[in-house]
């Protein structure tokens, strides 16, 4: 009764996570950049070097996978963020990814395994990240350390998601 009087027909259960092909929003670098306060900035000192669209593009290994950084920032990060109006996952994932290649892979392989849903990509692709991101998530975790990290935390968030569109 809760959630009827508060979504209307049930929309949460009925929460539909296929994309139309051309209903992902559209994102310019510039805005993903942008910090939304100066308490905001302050959290962002060690990414204050990655403020341009450009740096992006150098950090990234390939065309593709700047292909898939930002299909994830257009596609994908809304259905993380639909709750935060700071959209964290649309601005600071991004970021954040482009200095640890654990969350960069797991943002890259949901990314894949969505095109290869939703249009002709390869759907190995997906599966070769997806593998990559773990070897280098696995030795991670045995440091307890690891338990406190928000990039390795993101990353497994995002990981979910691509084990709940594998099984789509």
């Amino acid at each position: 009764m809760f959630q009827k009087s508060l979504l209307g027909q049930h929309e949460f259960a009925s929460f539909n996570l296929q994309t139309p092909k051309d209903g992902c929003r559209t994102t310019s670098y510039a805005n993903v950049f942008e910090a939304k306060n100066s308490q905001a900035a302050s959290r962002q000192a060690p990414y204050s070097h990655l403020s341009d669209p450009e740096s992006l593009i150098q950090r990234l290994h390939t065309t593709e996978e700047a292909q898939l950084m930002r299909h994830f920032i257009d596609c994908l990060s809304p259905w993380f963020d639909v709750c935060d109006h700071d959209r964290h996952f649309a601005t600071m994932a991004p970021l954040r990814a482009l200095l640890n290649p654990t969350l960069r892979n797991a943002i890259c392989a949901a990314s894949a395994r969505h095109l290869s849903q939703t249009s002709e990509f390869d759907p190995l692709v997906a599966d070769d990240i997806h593998q990559q991101c773990l070897r280098t998530l696995i030795p991670v975790l045995s440091n307890p350390a690891a338990l406190m990290d928000e990039e390795l935390f993101a990353a497994a968030v995002i990981l979910r998601l691509f084990e709940e569109l594998d099984g789509m």
